[in-house]
């Protein structure tokens, strides 16, 4: 197969040798034969063949024409700040002449553009991206003797950038919006200082996080999250607790897909969120070395090195959390059965001391021009101590008290994540095709104890409970991509597998005090295994045709998921396969204004604890159940996007719409005679999602940046089928503002504001939430030391006010976690980080027209 393809290869070099060779001697001759008629060197309109008027002339002639397409224009374009490639920009081949477009190109996630077969001829390119400025070049020659034109490296200035005469000063742009995804590059927020991943989210437009930890993307809670492309450990319950423990000084960049193609995985039925860490491209050894503390016991600390060659490039990231918060929650409900009616009461307060201990290390090797291997894996230590003391209390009609109890919930929990990851890149010769391979295996262990103290009214007194609760899970993903370019267009595909498996067991003792021992309580203990697996394959076509970009894909998934309950002696099985398609129509309307259409289906699929049919019991009053006959959900998503550059102003639209079969619900019913509070999840018959978002980045003054969010969205939930009357209709919507200015070359200064209005779900109505974050950065001068500070929820109003209600009941909760919280970090950065904030000359001399084959110049 090797000797065929050298064979091959052979014969194309042979023929494109001989058609530039006949292309020279055609030039020759004819080149003779005007020479001949004019001996003294002169045309007949008096030009001389190397004058510019000359060239221009025979470009447009029959013979310039007819010769066939051999140029080649290629480069790479990074961002001149931080250096990094620059992925989705547009960059344009057009004629000097009359500025028409003969061609383009996208650049890749390398920042690498090329446009091949171009006929010879004088052109120039303009590069274009959101968030940067416009990029035109000197004009250039492509002909027989010189085909190829290679720019290199070009860097792209963003568009916030102060130009004192024809000095440029770097500086990262803190959004950039492309029309299939939305980039955040969280390093340049200031209010993120000292902060975890989950309250970096928070401040994401479409993004909210609740007391919890659980993420939502535009008002869903179905979305994927991802770290670096993977899963990372993040697919169960517990991944808003590991979001908690993943500093925000470690993140560089969070994407955020709302309407993902098929070479996407098709879980998550609101989008996707990919958390990008940072890792130093820069060569040579670079590091950053931070410390942090916090208001009421918070410090952190994180160290990364990195050291870059030729030939491979190696890194390590430590980081360190202790973070404690205090919380706090009320409740009242008010229960009618018949002509009975009675109140319970109940109130709480606690808090979570969380200790973490985060390690990651990568070997990138650099093999050959053509292959790169590389090696990476992950541990993360935690412990968590939660102390929580609660009241309830039960009254009739008369607010006399009829039963009551305290409760002392003490809990320690720890757990280890570790995972590790292969990946593989092959890249072929004259080609852009691209071969990739990857594996990924996560393993997730935890042990969590937690001690129940509950006191009653004589004579019952106390009743003390002992339950620990160990789980064993882990993961694993093998995949396979190719892309196989042609002139115009592209082919992707790839296969998948992936395997889940958790088991999860719980023990629970009640404590005799007459013996002074622990004996087994069988209602309260049991063990879950869920394994899941999940086989897909895709395939997707993209291409471009004049101002039009076009894409299709399809991707098949078949699941086969296993679960048992040992105490509820269940178990069950599902086998399904799904079709996901996926399409895109994208059209430039004019320079820095594109519009877009998208459409594809997506799938959320339960979870270990929506399926397990073992009864939780947080309380004697409040019960959790899973449900393991629930289906998946699927959903049709449709959205319309729009990008446009006006002045200084940054414009992007989006309107979207969601309809969702067997949409997954929390549904709470209670006892009318023992006044418990069951809660499951059910599959309500449909729901509808449609809103609106607009986004605005704004640079005045100078020295003012102002960006705004406005979402404005309609769900409708019809869940008929579990109860007749339960349908709701709710309209909301949320704004989210940023102001931030660099008062000097060193001090930055930010301010946050969001609002979330009212929404309501078929059992309840969340009541809306505001609050305000400050943030500042001060760079000491030579650019290695910075302090950075913050403050969040300055205010101290970011609670979760619920009102419930069902048959028989209506329940007022409200729940406060520690929101108000100060922070102050030094950094100090080493190495040849402070390179790409170096000042570079903008060259602004006119291009001489018989200069030819000069390099480009911005």
């Amino acid at each position: 197969m090797e000797l065929n393809q050298n064979k091959l290869q052979t014969k194309q070099n042979i023929y494109f040798n001989m058609r530039v060779f006949i292309l020279l001697f055609s030039f020759l001759l004819h080149f003779h034969n005007v020479q001949a008629q004019n001996p003294a060197g002169q045309n007949q309109g008096g030009q001389r063949p190397d004058s510019a008027r000359y060239r221009a002339t025979m470009k447009d002639s029959s013979f310039m024409r007819n010769m066939a397409p051999v140029g080649k224009v290629i480069g790479i374009l990074r961002d001149s700040s931080s250096r990094q490639p620059l992925e989705f920009a547009s960059v344009a081949l057009l004629k000097v002449k009359d500025s028409i477009e003969v061609g383009g190109s996208l650049t890749d996630e390398k920042g690498q553009f090329r446009m091949e077969d171009v006929m010879p001829g004088r052109y120039f390119i303009r590069i274009t991206s959101i968030g940067y400025r416009q990029l035109d070049s000197k004009p250039f020659m492509l002909n027989p003797q010189e085909p190829l034109k290679d720019f290199g490296n070009v860097w792209m200035p963003p568009s916030s950038r102060v130009l004192k005469e024809t000095e440029i000063v770097g500086e990262k742009v803190e959004y950039v919006n492309s029309l299939d995804k939305k980039v955040y590059n969280v390093d340049k927020s200031m209010i993120n200082a000292g902060g975890s991943a989950g309250e970096v989210l928070q401040n994401i437009p479409s993004v909210s996080v609740d007391i919890d930890g659980k993420i939502s993307l535009r008002g869903s809670e179905q979305v994927t999250i991802l770290i670096d492309g993977k899963p990372a450990g993040l697919t169960g319950d517990n991944r808003g607790s590991i979001l908690q423990q993943l500093p925000a000084g470690s993140i560089d960049q969070i994407e955020v897909v709302t309407n993902p193609s098929a070479k996407y995985d098709a879980e998550g039925t609101s989008g996707i969120i990919n958390i990008k860490t940072k890792k130093d491209k820069n060569p040579g050894i670079n590091g950053t070395v931070t410390v942090g503390v916090g208001t009421r016991d918070k410090y952190n600390a994180s160290l990364n090195l990195n050291r870059r060659t030729k030939t491979n490039n190696l890194y390590f990231n430590y980081s360190f959390r202790d973070d404690r918060r205090t919380n706090e929650g009320k409740s009242f409900r008010t229960n009618t059965f018949g002509t009975d009616t009675s109140y319970v009461i109940g109130w709480n307060e606690g808090y979570n001391d969380n200790f973490s201990h985060n390690l990651r290390a990568g070997l990138d090797l650099y093999l050959n021009d053509y292959n790169t291997l590389g090696f990476s894996g992950g541990y993360n230590m935690r412990d968590e101590k939660r102390r929580d003391l609660s009241f309830n209390a039960t009254q009739n009609v008369d607010l006399l008290t009829t039963s009551s109890f305290n409760r002392l919930s003490k809990s320690t929990e720890s757990s280890g994540i570790m995972d590790g990851s292969i990946d593989y890149r092959h890249t072929y010769a004259n080609s852009k095709r691209e071969l990739t391979a990857s594996g990924n295996l996560n393993v997730n262990e935890t042990d969590d104890q937690n001690v129940l103290n509950t006191f009653f009214p004589p004579p019952t007194s106390q009743l003390r409970q002992r339950v620990n609760t160990k789980g064993l899970s882990y993961s694993g993903v093998a995949q396979v991509d190719y892309l196989h370019p042609f002139e115009n267009s592209k082919i992707e595909t790839g296969l998948k597998a992936t395997l889940r498996n958790n088991d999860s067991e719980q023990s629970s003792d009640r404590y005799d005090f007459d013996n002074d021992s622990y004996n087994v309580d069988s209602l309260f203990s049991d063990q879950f295994i869920f394994t899941e697996w999940v086989y897909a394959g895709y395939l997707q076509w993209s291409g471009r045709y004049k101002l039009f970009e076009l894409s299709a894909g399809l991707r098949a998934e078949q699941t086969m998921i296993e679960g048992e309950s040992k105490s509820a002696d269940t178990t069950f099985t599902r086998d399904f396969i799904n079709l996901f398609p996926s399409a895109a129509i994208k059209y430039r309307i004019s320079e820095g204004k594109d519009i877009q259409l998208s459409y594809s289906r997506r799938v959320n699929r339960p979870r270990e604890r929506q399926l397990n049919p073992f009864r939780s019991v947080s309380d004697s009053l409040n019960v959790f159940v899973g449900n393991p006959s629930i289906l998946p959900e699927l959903t049709h998503s449709l959205e319309l996007g729009f990008t446009g550059i006006y002045g200084n102003t940054n414009v992007s639209a989006n309107l979207y719409y969601r309809n969702t079969s067997d949409n997954t619900q929390r549904f709470r019913t209670v006892d009318p005679v023992t006044n418990i509070a069951t809660q499951t999840f059910v599959n309500y018959k449909t729901a509808e999602n449609m809103g609106a978002e607009l986004t605005l980045r704004n640079t005045f003054l100078k020295i003012f940046t102002s960006s705004a969010t406005f979402t404005l969205f309609y769900n409708k939930v019809d869940a008929s089928n579990v109860q007749s009357d339960l349908v709701s209709e709710v309209w909301s919507g949320d704004v989210r503002g940023s102001v931030s200015t660099k008062v000097s070359k060193q001090f930055s200064f930010q301010v946050t504001a969001n609002y979330m209005a009212p929404r309501k779900q078929p059992q309840g109505t969340f009541k809306g939430m505001s609050g305000v974050d400050l943030g500042f950065k001060y760079d000491f001068k030579g650019g290695k030391w910075s302090l950075g500070g913050s403050v969040s929820d300055v205010f101290d109003n970011r609670e979760f006010n619920i009102d419930n209600t069902g048959t028989g009941f209506r329940q007022e909760m409200v729940r406060k976690r520690e929101t108000r919280v100060g922070n102050l970090t030094l950094s100090y950065r080493f190495g040849k980080m402070e390179q790409g904030r170096d000042r570079r000359k903008q060259t602004n001399r006119p291009q001489d027209s018989g200069q030819q084959n000069d390099m480009m110049d911005f």
